[in-house]
């Protein structure tokens, strides 16, 4: 690497497991919230809008979700749902994805923490918060990963306190643990002569007797299988191994039936018949795919029906994409094809990704198959594909796949997008997710970055450069930060680059630092 490129130091490294931790710590802080439906008979005017929102979040039609729970809080401010109506909107825009969506859903939790402090949710939302602001500083967003430092350092520094704290106490329990000790031995001595004294007696009281209680039997969850059926599972697998074409043909029976209650029973059978060399393994799970009711069986089968590849399974394939009204089952059939090492695959991925007749969810789905397969011409076909996708939502995930291609012409290709300016017909938000990955991998240097920022008029482009100089491990970079925090006048940037000098941890930070002080 020549010597004025730029790679991200240590502190990158440890910044990302601060917010790794800074999230994990508060999403394990306390438990999910779950959304209650609106009472049965509720006289609010956003009740009913706010149980349709609910369900469908429920179904997972964020989009939905997000635009009705807007709806409760912008129509119905004074009703008692808006405050966690805020919050179902964020968590739901969370859910969509994008970094559009991701503002838009901190929008929403800092409105509800200036106007409904008293709403139910309030703990939750910071959470969340913290959870999407991590995301953000992992797309780049300058703003969102200096609050994120600054959290986790806050949280480091309590983590200290209380540490320290425990020591104290540690010190004190031990000191009253052995006073415990010596009382216990007495107590252990008279019990021992109360027990000779019992055995001295001619006979004990009998116990009273516990009355038999009978406890109702719980039905079974469709998801769980009885013990019965569990001993059937285990007795059919034995059976594999001394007779197969008996055991087969009771898994497809197994595979025949279509009542709520075998839904587990079918998937286990589904595994069993996946080891099988049998030929009618195919015909089976296309009739599984066409026929069962249930999603989750469909979804296993499609998965073990894509390593079963010929005209038959792509036939399938392509019908239930076209036809299908399950999303869970449309991405089940992307991710088959995904793991499939036929050459159709990917022919049928491209044409999902590059269709303007796909649903969004589907061509973002395709997009990652395509990336996780990585044959030969991925990333050229992405490339070409970027330009053509409709929204910076799509064009941003396909931005994150290309980031990881380390060929000269995805390098190139991301440098060029970094680089640009207003001009270059990419959006403010791409071209500072592409600045972003550019510096993250090394593909644009200091000098570079340093030409850039003395060019550049808009505001969020200069707090991105600093950001990426911020974590630069180049000596050139804290000089260039210096200088920025000399010059700029922007009150706002100046504070940015003055925290990032701060983490450099270099000893000309700590002396400007000091000068800075001395003012």
């Amino acid at each position: 690497m020549k010597e004025d490129s730029m790679n991200f130091p240590t502190f990158h490294r440890l910044f990302c497991c601060a917010v790794v931790f800074l999230v994990l710590a508060t999403v394990a802080a306390s438990s999910p919230v779950i959304a209650q439906p609106a009472p049965a008979g509720d006289d609010d005017p956003a009740a009913s809008l706010y149980e349709r929102a609910q369900y469908n979040l429920s179904d997972e039609e964020y989009r939905n979700a997000a635009e009705e729970f807007r709806q409760v809080h912008v129509e119905y401010p004074e009703s008692e749902y808006a405050g966690d109506a805020l919050y179902w909107e964020a968590f739901a825009r969370y859910r969509v994805g994008g970094t559009a969506e991701l503002r838009a859903a901190m929008g929403a939790l800092e409105y509800q923490k200036e106007q409904y402090l008293e709403a139910a949710t309030r703990r939750d939302a910071a959470e969340l918060a913290t959870r999407i602001r991590g995301e953000l500083a992992r797309r780049g967003d300058a703003v969102a990963a200096a609050e994120v430092s600054r959290q986790a350092a806050e949280l480091a520094e309590s983590h200290a306190e209380i540490q320290s704290e425990m020591k104290a106490q540690a010190a004190e329990i031990a000191w009253e643990t052995a006073a415990l000790h010596k009382e216990t031995a007495s107590l252990a001595r008279e019990e021992a002569a109360l027990h000779r004294e019992r055995m001295e007696l001619d006979r004990f009281p009998e116990p009273a007797a516990i009355p038999d209680v009978a406890f109702p039997e719980m039905p079974l969850h469709p998801m769980w299988m009885s013990e019965e059926d569990e001993t059937r599972m285990a007795a059919l697998n034995a059976l594999f191994q001394i007779d197969p074409e008996r055991a087969f043909s009771i898994v497809e029976k197994i595979l025949k039936r279509r009542d709520e209650e075998s839904v587990r029973l079918r998937e286990r059978a589904l595994f069993l018949l996946a080891g099988t060399p049998y030929e009618k393994n195919e015909e089976i799970l296309l009739d599984v795919i066409r026929n069962d009711p249930d999603p989750g069986v469909q979804e296993e089968a499609i998965f073990w029906l894509a390593r079963v590849p010929s005209e038959k399974s792509f036939a399938l394939f392509e019908e239930l994409l076209d036809k299908s009204f399950d999303p869970g089952v449309q991405e089940a059939v992307v991710l088959a094809l995904a793991h499939n090492p036929d050459e159709r695959s990917d022919e049928l991925l491209k044409n999902l990704a590059s269709s303007d007749r796909s649903q969004k969810h589907i061509r973002e789905a395709a997009i990652m198959g395509l990336a996780e397969k990585r044959s030969e011409g991925t990333y050229d076909f992405l490339i070409t594909l970027f330009d053509d996708l409709p929204d910076d939502d799509l064009k941003e995930n396909t931005m994150l796949v290309i980031a990881h291609d380390y060929g000269k012409e995805s390098k190139d290709w991301l440098r060029g997008i970094a680089l640009s300016d207003s001009k270059g017909g990419q959006s403010l938000e791409l071209r500072k997710m592409a600045l972003h990955l550019a510096g993250e991998e090394g593909y644009v240097t200091t000098s570079e970055l340093v030409g850039m920022y003395d060019g550049l008029t808009e505001p969020d482009m200069r707090e991105q450069v600093i950001y990426v100089l911020g974590h630069s491990d180049d000596p050139d970079a804290v000089d260039k930060l210096i200088e920025i925090a000399r010059s700029e006048k922007d009150s706002e940037l100046r504070r940015n680059v003055i925290f990032w000098i701060g983490n450099s941890g270099d000893d000309r930070a700590a002396k400007f630092l000091e000068e800075l002080i001395d003012e």
